[in-house]
């Protein structure tokens, strides 16, 4: 869904990223998947060891605060491109979500 907008080349696509990604607060990983109208988004936590257990409360608190800012930024996006797709005839493509 949101992957044909994100891979669309345009003047547009790095200010639409740029705006996500201050709303997010950090620069987020937008990993392309080629034959797919999809685009994976991620953020990574570094030097942590998912095997350390004394580590587990901070890095369920990191991922726990990660979620959250994932919702805030995209669930009203989500639902726009959605509206926007359903009105357009189900095209996301044509969809535009600020």
């Amino acid at each position: 869904m949101w992957g044909a907008k994100l891979k669309s080349v345009g003047p547009g696509r790095g200010v639409w990223v740029e705006a996500i990604e201050q709303a997010f607060g950090e620069p987020l990983e937008w990993q392309e998947l080629p034959g797919k109208k999809a685009t994976r988004i991620v953020v990574y936590s570094f030097g942590v060891d998912p095997s350390d257990e004394a580590q587990h409360d901070g890095q369920h608190a990191w991922m726990l605060t990660k979620m959250d800012r994932f919702h805030a930024v995209f669930a009203n996006r989500v639902k726009l491109l959605a509206s926007a797709s359903a009105r357009d005839g189900g095209d996301c493509d044509s969809a535009s979500v600020e």
